[in-house]
């Protein structure tokens, strides 16, 4: 179909490691910050939170990479 885009595998394959990482400074209870705007190198940045859930503003900038060229080895 012509009316829409196309939506490439690479695509796909960049959010769900951006969506991986989120997932995992959640769990670990850090904040992510994603960058919303067209960028190079840096996808977001992670904020350490204290045990007792206060943000305290230091911060890791991140650049996700995802993807089978980018493991050497599978895990299980």
């Amino acid at each position: 179909m012509g009316l829409f885009p196309s939506v490439s595998d690479n695509f796909q394959t960049e959010r769900a490691g951006v969506n991986a990482l989120a997932n995992f400074a959640t769990s670990h209870g850090m904040i992510w910050r994603e960058n919303m705007i067209k960028h190079v190198g840096i996808d977001g940045q992670i904020e350490y939170v204290t045990p007792e859930g206060k943000a305290t503003g230091r911060l890791v900038a991140v650049q996700v990479k995802s993807g089978p060229s980018y493991f050497k080895h599978s895990s299980t």
